[in-house]
């Protein structure tokens, strides 16, 4: 969890109660860092997460971005339960199978096949969350064929954005921006208790 903006320092109280109300009946660990930019935040959200082991003893983790909205999560419980081969559950930014770039704002893996080496890259010439992560997961998992992307959240344009410009009320994975979608959306309200 980072704060809102760059300057920020401090969470606000009311973030970690809405966290805490939303996830009442769950396991819920929070980590708080410094907003350190776009990409740098997200890029150190992995990092942080494999340095300090906060995915060790879970089959599969799920990052999701506060604006990404599951809608249908039919598709991810399939594959989890029942495609043995599956260590990876990604949207692709762009059309490209043969040189996907991942999108970081929702991902699902088993992160017994994150290479250490790979993801921990800080100080890295690369600064592109996507391209950092694409990067890790390239040989372990895209490289074994043992990923299956979500087509139908895939951005219909190269902005790496999950269910970009397709129909929201049926693509499985939303990146929302209240900007991008229609006023179909008007009454739409988050978060939603687990």
């Amino acid at each position: 969890l980072t704060p809102n903006t760059v300057t920020s320092k401090n969470v606000s109280n009311s973030d970690v109660r809405l966290l805490q109300h939303t996830f009442r009946n769950q396991k819920l660990t929070i980590h708080t860092r410094p907003n350190l930019g776009y990409h740098e935040s997200a890029t150190a959200a992995l990092t942080d997460a494999m340095a300090e082991g906060w995915w060790e003893g879970y089959d599969w983790i799920v990052r999701v971005n506060p604006d990404v909205i599951i809608r249908d999560d039919s598709q991810l419980w399939d594959i989890m339960n029942h495609d043995e081969n599956a260590t990876g559950i990604l949207v692709n930014c762009i059309q490209s199978v043969a040189h996907p770039v991942v999108h970081t704002d929702f991902f699902a893996i088993q992160p017994r096949v994150l290479l250490r080496e790979n993801l921990i890259s800080r100080g890295s010439a690369e600064k592109n969350a996507e391209k950092v992560f694409t990067n890790a997961i390239k040989k372990s998992i895209v490289g074994e064929g043992n990923h299956r992307w979500l087509d139908a959240a895939r951005p219909k344009r190269m902005v790496c954005r999950a269910g970009f410009e397709r129909d929201m009320r049926t693509t499985p994975v939303l990146h929302y921006h209240h900007k991008d979608v229609s006023k179909e959306t008007d009454n739409f309200n988050c978060p939603i208790p687990f």
